[in-house]
């Protein structure tokens, strides 16, 4: 065989053997394009699987978590607010207290005073001058001369003596005057205390007036800055939130160093959160929180600001 004839053989060996080559990797590339895309669906059922089964259960017990949560920081918030009312209702017997040690205390030196003007009185009766019961008779004139003057005279009867006056009444005497009655000591605590009943009993309209009227008649106590500031809780109750933010801010203007400040302050808070002046409230709450930062109030305002 010639040299061009097996050139040939071998060339037509080579293109056999390259198709047959390509042939097999092409099947063995289908093959895994196969089972890859069969991997895919199956993970992607698997997927969706996890979604249907977990997804809406874990989003069920997210949502139970954050309602939890809310649900503890309103019970929270509430703990708070019932913790200062029972500090204000404990402030407001240690004053009731106070006014009732100060009035036993006015009943007792009233009780003195009257003992005193009474003793007075006896001492004066008995040392009252009194005119003596008989007046004794003048003495007579004697009917003789003198012993260088003695004349004789002709003898004349003898005159009976005069009768005695009177006696004056034994009862005669200078009257005694009974001393002034001391004053009766002003009982300016039974007027609040009428009215804070009627707001413990949620009479809000008719407590309101009782403390407006106590703090006509009594401006200048130690419990006129406790009238004002309940005077903002009526209005509070009753729904009156912007009267309730100038009865509340009176209690700051007007008694600046009372004890009722912090917490006037935290209410005219609240009261401009109802009003939706939040940008007011926050100022409110910084205020509580800058000027009082370890009082309680403090603590409720944090929570409060910026929510």
């Amino acid at each position: 065989m010639s040299h061009p004839s097996k050139a040939w053989l071998i060339l037509v060996c080579l293109l056999s053997y390259f198709c047959m080559g390509q042939a097999g990797c092409q099947t063995t590339s289908q093959q895994d394009l196969t089972y890859i895309r069969s991997d895919m669906v199956r993970m992607r059922r698997d997927i969706e699987d996890i979604k249907q089964n977990v997804g809406p259960s874990g989003s069920a017990q997210t949502q139970d978590i954050l309602r939890n949560q809310a649900a503890q920081r309103e019970m929270l918030l509430e703990l708070q607010e019932s913790q200062q009312q029972t500090e204000s209702r404990i402030e407001e017997m240690r004053y009731e207290l106070s006014a009732l040690k100060q009035e036993i205390t006015n009943l007792k030196l009233n009780l003195i005073n009257q003992m005193e003007a009474l003793r007075a009185a006896v001492k004066g009766s008995s040392a009252s001058p009194q005119l003596p019961s008989e007046v004794p008779a003048a003495p007579l004139a004697s009917s003789q001369p003198p012993a260088s003057q003695f004349v004789p005279a002709p003898a004349v009867p003898a005159q009976p003596a005069s009768p005695p006056p009177p006696a004056p009444s034994a009862t005669v005497g200078i009257p005694s005057v009974a001393p002034p009655k001391p004053p009766e000591p002003i009982d300016y605590t039974k007027l609040y205390d009428t009215a804070y009943e009627d707001y413990v009993r949620q009479n809000y309209s008719l407590a309101r007036d009782g403390f407006e009227e106590y703090l006509r008649q009594y401006p200048n106590t130690d419990l006129a800055d406790n009238a004002q500031y309940w005077i903002g809780e009526c209005y509070f109750a009753e729904g009156k939130y912007a009267e309730s933010v100038e009865a509340f801010k009176k209690v700051i203007t007007r008694y600046p160093t009372g004890n009722k400040v912090p917490r006037a302050m935290l209410k005219a808070g609240y009261a401009l959160l109802q009003l939706d002046r939040r940008a007011e409230a926050d100022a409110m709450f910084q205020q509580v929180i800058d000027s009082y930062p370890l009082s309680s109030e403090a603590d409720q305002a944090k929570a409060k600001l910026g929510r």
